[in-house]
């Protein structure tokens, strides 16, 4: 975060080696303070940080540290009570009342203040499991109550199915008492880094277009040859609107089978 700078962003077909060795030199370039010879160093400096933790061939990893502490199982009371102070948080019941509103539904309205009610006072979740059944009938293209659900399904697994997984720091990481960790108290998954997948997709996507469209040029240049060597120039021009074949839109339909071609000629790329 240091070697960039705000306002800059890394391109879809550009790895963050790439992007921050971009950003170190363009820093260096613009920099009056400095000499060229502690450019230099400036620069070897910051490449060994850059290839350190976004190397060429670097995996990403996360580590998986046994929990000393020992957690007891939610039970269906506890989880019934969570999932009902989800479905009767402010939130939820700002967005269903302005919507129910919005419908003039004036009885599914009070069906829902009632197992508000209910729940806050004796912690009842049956009318608000009532409501949500009814409601989701009722509405069935409506997202109110899915999102509410998946807010608490969240919540509740990263509170009590995850419980490695959240940390209250400030990304300082994992702290280690003498600095060193046995084996056994930990463990590793490495696996290909997102983002160095997704910028080797595009830059086989930008290949393959750039291929295809050498391809399609020379075709359609040959062909404005061929059409006006055999006089069927005006003949192919009233079907392109008196344009060249060279300068013809190709369409999506014919997109596609140009995608199929390219498949075949320079191998499938995976997604």
């Amino acid at each position: 975060m240091s070697l960039s700078r705000y306002g800059f962003e890394q391109k879809k077909d550009q790895s963050t080696n790439e992007f921050l060795i971009q950003e170190i030199r363009d820093n260096l370039s613009e920099n009056q303070n400095l000499s060229a010879t502690d450019k230099q160093k400036v620069f070897a400096a910051g490449k060994k940080i850059i290839d350190f933790y976004f190397g060429e061939h670097n995996k990403s990893a996360i580590a998986f540290v046994k929990d000393k502490i020992s957690y007891t199982p939610v039970t269906s009371e506890k989880y019934d009570q969570m999932l009902g102070s989800q479905l009767s948080s402010l939130t939820s019941s700002m967005r269903l009342t302005l919507f129910l509103d919005k419908n003039n539904d004036l009885s599914m309205k009070n069906e829902y203040e009632k197992a508000t009610e209910a729940f806050k006072a004796n912690k009842d979740v049956s009318k608000l499991y009532d409501f949500v059944g009814k409601f989701n009938v009722k509405y069935p293209e409506n997202d109110i109550l899915k999102r509410a659900t998946e807010m608490f399904m969240v919540k509740s697994m990263t509170e009590f199915g995850l419980n490695n997984f959240t940390y209250s720091g400030n990304a300082d990481g994992y702290k280690i008492d003498g600095g060193k960790m046995s084996k056994d108290q930990f463990a590793l998954a490495e696996f290909e880094n997102p983002i160095d997948v997704y910028v080797q997709y595009n830059k086989q996507q930008k290949l393959i277009n750039n291929k295809l469209a050498k391809l399609r040029n020379r075709i359609a240049k040959v062909a404005d040859k061929i059409t006006e060597a055999t006089g069927t120039e005006k003949f192919v021009q009233k079907f392109t609107d008196g344009k060249k074949i060279a300068d013809v839109e190709i369409s999506t339909k014919k997109k596609i089978f140009e995608k199929k071609i390219s498949d075949k000629l320079f191998g499938r790329v995976k997604e």
